[in-house]
C-alpha cells in the first residue's frame, strides 16, 4: 500500500527528498512450523523512491508476536531486501541491499497494518550517514 517517508537528513544536492512514496505491492506471510509464533514473509512492491523515481524491492521479515489486545496483533522483528533504486538525482539505477528493524501492528478484524521500519545508510564516498524511517500500509487478503 501507500508508504511515506522520514529523511533523517532532509535534502540531497539541495532537493528535498521525496517523502511520499506512493507503489504497490504483494507480501507472503507464513508461520515458521519449527516456531509458530515466529512469521516470515516475502514480498516485492514498486515504489516512488527518494529521488521520486520507480524502485523495484525485494523484502524477507521475520517478525515474532509481542503481544495482542483489543483487538491488535504487535510483531516486532528484523526485515532484509534488495532495492533497484538511484542513489542520486542524476545517477544510475543500483542494486542496494538493506536490512533494519521492523516492527507491524495489525487490526485483526479488518486486516488492516501498519509497518515501521529504520535503515541506516552510510555515504561510502563521502562517509556521511543518514537515516530513514518508512511507514507502510497493508491489507491482508
Amino acid at each position: 500500500g501507500p508508504a511515506v517517508s522520514r529523511h533523517q537528513r532532509r535534502t540531497s544536492a539541495n532537493r528535498p527528498y521525496n517523502e511520499n512514496n506512493i507503489g504497490g505491492g504483494l507480501e507472503q506471510r507464513a508461520d515458521l512450523l519449527a516456531a509458530p509464533q515466529w512469521e516470515r514473509a516475502v514480498g516485492a512492491s514498486v515504489l516512488k523512491d527518494s529521488y521520486n523515481a520507480a524502485a523495484v524491492f525485494a523484502t524477507v521479515a521475520l517478525t515474532r508476536e509481542v503481544g495482542t489486545a483489543f483487538g491488535m496483533e504487535l510483531r516486532a522483528g528484523v526485515v532484509a531486501g534488495l532495492a533497484y533504486k538511484y542513489w542520486s538525482w542524476n545517477g544510475p539505477r543500483h542494486l542496494t541491499p538493506y536490512l533494519g528493524p521492523t516492527v507491524t501492528l495489525r487490526h485483526l478484524a479488518s486486516k488492516l497494518g501498519l509497518n515501521l521500519v529504520y535503515i541506516y545508510r552510510t555515504n561510502f564516498r563521502s562517509d556521511k550517514g543518514s537515516g530513514l524511517l518508512i511507514l507502510q500500509t497493508s491489507y491482508e487478503f
